[in-house]
């Protein structure tokens, strides 16, 4: 059990520092600022910080959009308004064909699932 604890903190401290070194890393069109280890400290701090401040403000900011109210629509409306002329993404036959040959393959490889009992 202490080994997965151990193993389980290594991973975590492993992640930890591929996202510092991501975020120290430069990125393709960004100015030529110097950016270090203690920038990329810096950003990680503020994004914590950004967090747990959003989580302790639960009430509707000027940032976050308002819920939308909903709208009443029959369902045959809805069906004929998004109703498309192309060809499935999945077939009913693929399916049975499908399930037909795994009963198959099941019943040969175990040879009581093929008898029923009456």
């Amino acid at each position: 059990m202490t080994a997965v604890v151990v193993w389980t903190i290594i991973a975590f401290v492993a992640g930890a520092a591929v996202i510092l070194v991501a975020s120290v890393a430069p990125r393709p069109g960004e100015e030529s600022e110097q950016r270090g280890l203690r920038s990329g400290l810096e950003d990680l701090r503020h994004g914590v910080l950004h967090l747990v401040g959003r989580r302790g403000d639960r009430g509707a900011s000027a940032g976050q959009p308002t819920q939308a109210e909903p709208v009443d629509v029959r369902l045959d409306e809805f069906l004929q308004a998004t109703a498309v002329d192309e060809d499935a993404y999945l077939r009913a036959d693929d399916i049975t064909d499908t399930l037909a040959k795994a009963r198959e393959k099941a019943a040969r490889t175990v040879p009581w699932l093929g008898k029923r009992s009456a």
